[in-house]
């Protein structure tokens, strides 16, 4: 095997990483976000990323939050390297800009019930509330959210790049299409500045109603190994 495109997630990526840098192999994700990869050992060079770290996007965040009027913010996020990564930047950004996170939940990232950690954030009495998860149990999440009267029907929810999903809202209440309307977030551009202007509209042809948050950079991975091989004349993981 010449390289590996992916995983998709941070904490995927976590536990094969050693394995495939070990195996001089190189592993390029489009979506590792976590920034526990920055300065990872991957053996010399053998992982790299196209989608920028959370450290940046926490910042983001951190300053959106902040700019929308909001002091006391309570953060739940997957406890894996993803959600804690970014939670701890956010975090960092929001006490900086002089908000208090009024909670910072932890939550089981194999969970199904998550009302004891929604109970967290109904105890903390926040202004808002940031969301830090994939869709399959931020819709769990967001559910018990409602439940409890901290859903965004009550408070300002923020999500993230990773609960960015067409489906979002139907996982949540397949009943009621508008169940996450006002909620805000951050995420990668899926079309930067300057960047390749001709990839959205091509990739929508391509596949038609698939989400495209992370396509862009899945294409520049394959794009960096097609000139990488180029430029070495052999597509030999070990050459150069």
């Amino acid at each position: 095997m010449d390289g590996i495109i992916g995983a998709a997630s941070s904490r995927i990526s976590l536990a094969v990483i050693d394995k495939i840098s070990g195996a001089e192999t190189l592993e390029c994700s489009p979506s590792n976000t976590g920034s526990v990869f920055t300065t990872y050992d991957d053996n010399g060079g053998y992982y790299i990323r196209t989608a920028p770290p959370d450290s940046l996007q926490g910042q983001a965040l951190g300053d959106l939050i902040t700019s929308d009027g909001y002091s006391d913010v309570a953060i739940i996020a997957l406890n894996d390297a993803y959600g804690q990564g970014f939670a701890d930047t956010l975090a960092a950004q929001l006490e900086g800009n002089g908000a208090t996170v009024v909670a910072n939940v932890a939550y089981d990232p194999n969970g199904t019930v998550f009302d004891a950690d929604v109970q967290q954030l109904v105890d903390a009495a926040p202004e808002a509330v940031a969301l830090i998860a994939f869709p399959n149990t931020a819709s769990l999440v967001l559910q018990a959210m409602i439940e409890q009267g901290v859903g965004p029907a009550d408070l300002q929810i923020y999500l993230t790049d990773g609960t960015q999903s067409s489906d979002l809202a139907a996982k949540v209440d397949p009943a009621n299409a508008a169940v996450l309307a006002g909620v805000k977030g951050t995420a990668p551009s899926a079309a930067p500045p300057g960047g390749a202007a001709w990839f959205g509209p091509a990739f929508a042809e391509y596949a038609p109603n698939t989400d495209t948050i992370f396509a862009s950079y899945a294409y520049d991975c394959l794009a960096i190994f097609a000139l990488a091989a180029g430029v070495a004349g052999s597509d030999d993981r070990r050459c150069g």
